[in-house]
């Protein structure tokens, strides 16, 4: 339905940062090079290995390209499968590391599969966010931002904890 197309994304007006990566709730999946592999020396795709979202922090958070879109406050769209779903922490673990240091820049990731559809004005099919592989509800983009002044972290609609809305603790 055309209403899918309707909802813009939380980045909308911004220029984002996005970071495509294989992922799942719990962890990030990036290739790495096994030292000593290959053996004739050409080059090698890499091996697949999970990272935890500290990992992957520490990984992207030492990029040259990234810290050039950091420096200018671009938000992060993180283009990783089920990178935010509940059941797992791994865009929150993330997020939370490099807000650690200083980084005020939100972090937007989906709860669900990716096959994303950004139309030229920023809006971004909800239909794209397929339904979430471990809710019942259909995906969406959580929203992690910088902790305040008060030192205190937001999750845009978040939940987190049984039914509890995020901030209202």
């Amino acid at each position: 339905s055309s209403e899918q197309f309707e909802r813009p994304s939380p980045w909308a007006g911004r220029v984002p940062f996005y970071l495509h990566v294989d992922s799942a709730p719990g962890y990030f999946i990036v290739e790495a090079q096994v030292a000593g592999e290959p053996a004739d020396g050409a080059a090698s795709p890499g091996r697949p290995i999970r990272v935890n979202g500290a990992e992957f922090a520490r990984v992207v958070g030492t990029n040259p390209v990234f810290l050039a879109a950091a420096a200018a406050d671009r938000p992060v769209v993180l283009l990783a499968p089920d990178a935010a779903n509940p059941v797992g922490r791994a865009a929150r673990v993330f997020a939370e590391v490099l807000h650690e240091w200083d980084h005020e820049f939100d972090v937007h990731a989906p709860t669900g599969p990716v096959d994303l559809y950004v139309q030229p004005d920023g809006r971004v099919s909800s239909a794209a966010l397929a339904a979430d592989r471990f809710l019942v509800e259909p995906g969406r983009f959580e929203t992690f931002r910088a902790p305040g002044p008060a030192g205190v972290g937001d999750v845009a609609g978040a939940v987190t904890g049984p039914g509890e809305p995020a901030g209202s603790e």
